[in-house]
Parts: C-alpha cells; structure tokens; sequence
C-alpha cells in the first residue's frame, strides 16, 4: 500500500542499508518512494516520477504515438528478472511473454530505424485502427509492422490486419506503405502470396 503503514515499515526497514535495498543507483528513486509513502503523497503523483525517473535512466523509452502516450522497456530483461520469471514461466504465459517480445521488437526496429535516420512510432487511431510499430523514414516512405510469436494463426490475424490497414490509407494524401511486415520470435523470413512478408527478428539488419 502506497500511504499504509505496511508500505512505510517496508521501506524504513531498509532504509539503513549502505546502498539501499534496490543499489547505489537507485538511491535517489528510494528516497523519491520514501518521501511519498512517509508523507501520503497522492499516488497518482508517486507513479509519474517513478515513471520519469526510470526514463531517465533509460530503463524505459518514449513509444511515440497519437493517443494514447505510452512507454517501453529499453531491455524486457529487467522486467522477467523483476518479476523472477524464467523460461518455463514465459512459455506457460503467452500473453506476458508476447509483450516481452513486442517491446524487444520495437527496441531493434528503433535501433535499426535510427541508423537510417528514420523514427518507429505506434499507430491508433479514433476508428481503432493499430498497429504495433510503423517505421517512417525521412524522404516519407513508411511501413507498418506487427509483431507476434510464432503461432501461425496469430501470423494470418496480423497479415490480415496489415492488409485493412494498408486498405484503408488515402494515397492521394500520402506515400502508400513500402511495405507490410509482421515480426515473429522463430522459423524462417518469406513473402506471403498476399504481399506481406513474415520475418523472425534474428533476421532483421538496418
């Protein structure tokens, strides 16, 4: 609890250790939660400058979109060591273990994007319309990206999604996409008969 006595006796606990429960860089972000529980700041208030300190320390990353804002994880990996999960625990966990994914997807294809000179955003609209990522480079040419485990039936639903994303872009107004890309965890890179190509993440370079 944010303001109850539980989450006070927490943290004061640890409070003497040398470097803080969570280490020496962390040290101002302990006091920052400290301050709050202690004080019975407004939770909402904690969670913003938990959520800016971490991005500032590049624990997390800016995922650029319309609405609405949110962030990534720089490296998935600290999040499966926060939550003390393993291999077995991701396997029997899809949907956890897919996030995991998508944000290491966008992680490289930001990487990659940016060696061009180009941006990844993530795309929503007010119709509901989504997609993972989509990769624009600076002369105007983009393309939008899925990404999912490798379960085949997952792989049709996002190349089908690409195929009425791409339907529905008025190309009087801009550049048609330069291509349709749905990015899985394993197998091997093809082009679908449909036009969109089916590419394992080992598989992509700049």
């Amino acid at each position: 609890m944010l303001d109850g006595s539980g989450g006070a006796v927490f943290i004061e606990k640890h409070a003497a250790a040398p470097n803080g429960p969570l280490g020496a860089p962390f040290l101002p972000l302990e006091g920052k939660i400290r301050g709050h529980i202690l004080q019975a700041h407004r939770p909402h208030s904690l969670v913003r400058e938990l959520v800016q300190y971490v991005l500032a320390i590049f624990v997390f990353a800016p995922d650029f979109q319309f609405i609405p804002h949110r962030i990534i994880f720089v490296d998935p990996s600290i999040a499966v060591a926060a939550l003390g999960l393993g291999p077995r625990d991701l396997i029997n966990d899809l949907e956890t273990f897919g996030l995991l994914f998508e944000s290491l997807c966008v992680r490289d294809l930001r990487v990659y994007a940016e060696s061009l000179k180009g941006q990844v955003y993530h795309y929503r609209d007010k119709k509901g319309r989504e997609t993972d990522a989509v990769i624009h480079l600076r002369d105007g040419s983009w393309a939008p990206v899925e990404v999912k485990l490798a379960n085949q039936e997952r792989i049709e639903e996002a190349a089908q999604s690409l195929l009425n994303f791409a339907a529905d872009i008025d190309t009087s107004k801009m550049k048609p996409p330069s291509f349709l890309m749905v990015v899985t965890a394993t197998g091997y890179a093809y082009r679908r008969t449909d036009g969109v190509y089916v590419v394992p993440l080992g598989c992509l370079r700049p």
